[in-house]
């Protein structure tokens, strides 16, 4: 993702395979929200480069079920996003 462009991206998970999603480019103060969506074959993984963290250094596991819809909002408070999801949307 690169922040710089837009506070919004959507992400696809490829049928059973993990996407590793990247941060670059990342403002103090940003908001940025990614809507997860699974493959509607065999689910797909997210794993998540070294600027983005979670509560308690514990990565968000998006919903496994195929066709799911999960949000994840981070904010920056310095070049690292602190991030939080909810699940299970669809």
């Amino acid at each position: 993702m690169d922040c710089s462009t837009s506070n919004f991206f959507e992400i696809t998970l490829q049928n059973g395979i993990d996407t590793r999603l990247e941060a670059s480019n990342i403002e103090n103060g940003q908001t940025v929200t990614v809507k997860v969506t699974n493959n509607t074959t065999a689910a797909g993984t997210l794993s998540y480069g070294a600027n983005l963290d979670f509560a308690n250094g514990t990565p968000f596991v998006v919903t496994s079920a195929t066709s799911a819809v999960d949000i994840i909002t981070f904010v920056s408070f310095d070049s690292k996003l602190y991030g939080t999801g909810l699940t299970n949307f669809s």
